[in-house]
């Protein structure tokens, strides 16, 4: 799929391997990039594949499954960086090969404005499943509304990107879990323009519970609130509303 004259000497002298073949781990790797990850090379030799999260609640998600799984499809062992400046924990993966491997299999560089996902993974229900969870690990979260008195679970991702969130949002709807689509304008004096975002929910308990039974997911942080939601959920305590 991609020739050897592109492996850098980098590349061969860590025994770097590229996926043979689609699979769902690299499904969950593209749905993770797609939420939280950005690559770019900034001179010939600096080829950069980047997944941010949160210092404080990703920090298991990005130093354990993403760095292993990183480890699992391209046998080399990422970089983890902790912003002292910032809330941020990231990983790091240099390679040439690897860039230009995900380049040709459907990922976007630069600005994620009109991200899609990858035709081949549109194309397996499994794939979709799994990209999905890379997505909802990174960009969505799950998170505990008082509503009236009661307790409303809601599943969201955001993205910049509408034709994503469509997608997805086709894909859910197809396995019986509806969900609602709003776009949103906000300001930021750094920029002239408005800022707009979109964002995908999946409302009410039964239909949480159905993303979470068909999605699942590999973040702590979503699987602690998940279990936190449904134990209030039938404890009715709205003392606890996150």
């Amino acid at each position: 799929m991609i020739k050897k004259e592109v492996f850098s000497r980098g590349d061969i002298k860590r025994n770097l391997r590229l996926p043979k073949s689609y699979t769902t781990d690299l499904a969950e790797f593209m749905g993770i990039l797609t939420g939280d990850g950005y690559m770019n090379h900034y001179r010939k030799y600096d080829y950069n594949i980047d997944i941010t999260g949160n210092k404080l609640s990703d920090s298991e998600f990005i130093e354990k499954h993403v760095f292993t799984l990183a480890k699992k499809l391209f046998n080399v062992r990422g970089c983890i960086i902790r912003r002292n400046d910032q809330n941020t924990i990231y990983i790091r993966i240099r390679s040439r090969a690897i860039f230009y491997y995900l380049k040709k299999i459907g990922f976007r560089t630069g600005y994620k404005r009109r991200i899609s996902i990858p035709v081949w993974i549109q194309k397996d229900k499994k794939f979709m499943i799994y990209f999905v969870r890379g997505l909802f690990d990174t960009d969505g979260c799950l998170s505990l509304k008082n509503r009236n008195g009661k307790i409303y679970p809601v599943v969201s991702i955001s993205s910049k990107s509408d034709l994503l969130l469509k997608k997805v949002q086709g894909f859910i709807k197809t396995n019986g879990i509806p969900s609602c689509l709003t776009k949103n304008t906000s300001t930021n004096p750094r920029y002239k323009k408005p800022i707009i975002g979109f964002k995908l929910e999946v409302n009410g308990f039964k239909n949480c519970s159905d993303w979470i039974l068909l999605i699942k997911s590999n973040n702590k942080r979503n699987l602690s609130k998940f279990k936190k939601a449904s134990i209030k959920w039938e404890e009715g305590d709205l003392n606890s509303v996150v």
